[in-house]
């Protein structure tokens, strides 16, 4: 690929000039920002490391192979096979934050400064601020070109090298635009090194490659000959380029021209990269002697080698003074760096471990399934541990988010809480180890957990990210408030998906939980029939697109069947409302005008005839009927209204008013006496006239204390007559509609005075 060549920038040639410099003060560095801890691959860094090697700290990040983790500060980085980002404090093994990646993860990130780089196999390179683990942005690059190899950075820029041969240089400050690409000439078999202006590939059949940083024009190849450098990175100190090969030697090459300085053959073959000092290289071997040699003519640098008993899987690093190496078995060595000889060791276990790290005092090591073992001084503190729920998640919908595996210090329960859902709002502290959020707008939220234990000790925030990608369906209920049984009920429902489509709707016909009908779409109006009287609760469900369900339930109260009546031979058969109308005619004529022409006569009759037919409810149940209830209401409101008002000012008809008031009387829930030609209703708990003194003679007992008393109050006309105050209050709004007496507010107090004696100006 032939490369591109943008116009050649100031910042980026004195970014160049600076390189050497840079190098220098990696290897100072206490911190190990990218695989084999710098862009030149030294293996070393200014850390110390741990006296003792005691138990590791062992911290579980799922079960996929991690990569090898890099480091600032007390924040450890790693990515796993199955895509996710993981950041991890050092000091108490505590996670700081996860992120999703969207696809596998086998290149190993790297870090600058408080930011992070992370890139996936189908080329996704990826920044996230280190603190909290926000996206600042990403980049897609072309697919397919193998994208396995660790990140590089340096000055700026991030160095991707692909195993197919193309290497790409971004800009991190520009949101990873691409400065150029080019090709190696072959495939690459280990990540990139920086060193002075060039960029170091080592390809397939033992050749290796210089790139120009400035645009990617290649600036010398060897020969082949190298050997096979397998995965191993080259590293870079000083103008010299240092590579192990698996043919047993050790190559120096000048950087500036590719030359062979010196090779060493040794007695095995290399099995890892090497470790490079301010002067020996050190190299780990097959046979588990692990080999120093001084970088200026590669002679032996120790006395002898020292042999770590199987082969060394664990490639060299150099750090505090000492060699850390570690062989295929699981023990871990730290050698002095002058002598080569042992100083500790510790058996890890049977991991597989990764290339590691050091940063801050500790050794870090991650494992092929999913455990990331820290060595070093732990500090005791809560950690908090937040779950985050998996799957789609649509607005409005309850999400669950948990502390359960959070933990306080020194073995204390984590006992208070304190959830910030990321969308402005939290849920205070809180000794609940799980709550529920709903989120109103789709978004990426940032979500958080900080725990504390019963002495007060809190924990670090715990952070994941919440991604609402779907709006969630609405749907509403249009059905009939009651209906026949036997009869076809017309139930409709309408929904709607802001973002998509509803591709189900079921229904629930009698409110069981069980879904009896379902289909992509609803036929206008959807007919049921009830079988059996009651009251039913039906609920129709809506599923979007994207899974997500909504629901819609509603009351219906279904009324018996009007059955046919018995006939005679040869006569059509009768239906039971004509039966019963014609009852009620022969009842009426029975009876008399006198009965059938009063209001209490006509209340007792429809008792009688109509509400029988009726379904018999518990009582708890009474009050669930919409209708029922509003009667139930008006008569709390209007105490001692009779039944024609009653049924015209709800506008019912006389049928369904009777059977409800019958209904409520009944269940206790209403109380009624005659008046004249009145039937009147109250509450239960209201308390009723003498049974010898009507309606009106109430209102004549109260007009008689309002004379007898001008400017009395309810409360006090309700004393002396021995009703109610909502017996009073409701016949004081009948004579003042009647401009018999006249009401007035004084404060907090009314004053009721008889019209003909109102007080004069």
């Amino acid at each position: 690929m032939k490369p591109a060549r943008p116009r050649r920038t100031a910042f980026l040639l004195v970014a160049l000039l600076a390189l050497p410099a840079a190098a220098a003060a990696a290897r100072e560095s206490p911190d190990w920002p990218m695989f084999r801890a710098d862009a030149q691959h030294t293996g070393a860094c200014g850390s110390e490391v741990p006296a003792v090697l005691g138990e590791p700290l062992k911290v579980r990040l799922g079960t996929a192979r991690l990569t090898s983790p890099v480091a600032s500060g007390e924040l450890v980085i790693t990515a796993s096979a199955d895509g996710t980002l993981f950041a991890v404090w050092a000091d108490n093994g505590a996670l700081a934050w996860s992120r999703p990646l969207g696809s596998n993860a086998s290149a190993e990130p790297a870090i600058d400064g408080d930011t992070v780089y992370a890139l996936t196999e189908d080329g996704k390179v990826s920044s996230f601020n280190a603190t909290n683990g926000a996206l600042l942005w990403e980049v897609f690059l072309p697919a397919g070109l193998g994208y396995t190899l660790p990140l590089t950075f340096s000055d700026g820029s991030l160095l991707v090298s692909t195993t197919s041969g193309t290497v790409l240089l971004l800009s991190a400050a520009e949101r990873g635009r691409e400065l150029w690409n080019a090709s190696a000439g072959g495939r690459i078999r280990g990540p990139v090194t920086v060193g002075g202006n060039l960029a170091y590939a080592l390809l397939e059949g033992g050749r290796a490659v210089a790139l120009d940083l400035r645009d990617g024009s290649q600036n010398w190849s060897t020969p082949p000959g190298l050997g096979s450098s397998n995965e191993f990175p080259s590293a870079y100190v000083r103008g010299r380029l240092y590579i192990g090969t698996r043919g047993r030697e050790v190559f120096c090459l000048d950087s500036s021209s590719g030359d062979r300085l010196w090779n060493r053959s040794l007695r095995s073959a290399i099995s890892g990269a090497p470790a490079l000092g301010s002067d020996l290289i050190v190299v780990g071997m097959q046979n588990g002697q692990v080999h120093a040699l001084n970088l200026s003519d590669g002679e032996p640098a120790w006395p002898g080698e020292y042999d770590v008993g199987a082969t060394v899987a664990l490639p060299p690093v150099l750090a505090g003074g000492m060699v850390m190496v570690g062989n295929d078995r699981g023990t871990l060595y730290l050698l002095s760096a002058s002598t080569g000889q042992m100083k500790t060791q510790r058996s890890l276990g049977d991991y597989r471990l990764s290339s590691p790290a050091v940063s801050e005092g500790r050794i870090l090591l991650t494992t092929s399934d999913g455990w990331l073992l820290i060595l070093g001084p732990v500090v005791s503190r809560p950690v908090a541990v937040l779950g985050l729920p998996a799957g789609l998640i649509s607005t409005g919908e309850e999400v669950a988010v948990s502390g359960a595996s959070s933990t306080g210090a020194d073995g204390l329960p984590a006992a208070f809480f304190l959830f910030d859902f990321g969308d402005g709002t939290d849920s205070g502290w809180t000794g609940e180890r799980a709550v529920t959020h709903s989120y109103a707008r789709k978004g990426t939220y940032p979500v958080s957990l900080v725990v504390r234990d019963e002495n007060g000790t809190q924990s670090r925030a715990c952070r994941g990210f919440l991604e609402v990608r779907n709006d969630r369906p609405s749907v509403s209920l249009d059905i009939p408030v009651e209906c026949l049984a036997g009869q076809p009920a017309a139930l409709g429902a309408a929904a709607f998906d802001p973002d998509g489509l509803v591709v189900l709707y079921e229904w629930d016909f009698d409110g069981d939980g069980d879904y009896d009908w379902s289909g992509g779409s609803l036929p206008a109006p959807l007919n049921h029939t009830y079988d059996r009287n009651g009251t039913y609760r039906p609920a129709v469900r809506v599923t979007d697109d994207n899974g997500s369900k909504a629901v819609a339930s509603g009351e219906l109260l279904v009324l018996p069947e009007r059955r046919p009546a018995v006939t005679g031979s040869g006569g059509p058969p009768i239906s039971l409302p004509a039966a019963a109308a014609s009852v009620s005619l022969v009842t009426l004529a029975a009876l008399g005008a006198g009965l059938s022409l009063t209001e209490f006569g006509k209340y007792r009759l429809l008792t009688l005839l109509l509400v029988p037919l009726y379904v018999r409810l518990k009582k708890d149940e009474v009050l669930d009927n919409y209708l029922r209830g509003k009667i139930h209401g008006y008569i709390t409101a209007n105490p001692g209204d009779h039944y024609n008002s009653i049924r015209d000012a709800l506008e019912l008809s006389n049928g369904i008013v009777a059977h409800h008031l019958h209904t409520l009387e009944r269940e206790g829930l209403v109380q009624s006496m005659r008046d004249g030609m009145y039937r009147r209703f109250f509450p239960a708990n209201a308390r009723l006239p003498p049974e010898d003194e009507g309606h009106f003679n109430i209102q004549k007992r109260i007009v008689a204390t309002i004379r007898q008393n001008p400017g009395i109050s309810q409360k006090e006309i309700a004393q002396k007559v021995g009703v109610s105050s909502p017996t009073v209050n409701y016949h004081i709004n009948v004579l003042a509609t009647a401009r018999m007496i006249r009401v007035e507010k004084w404060g907090r107090r009314t004053r009721c005075y008889v019209v003909e004696d109102q007080p004069r100006n």
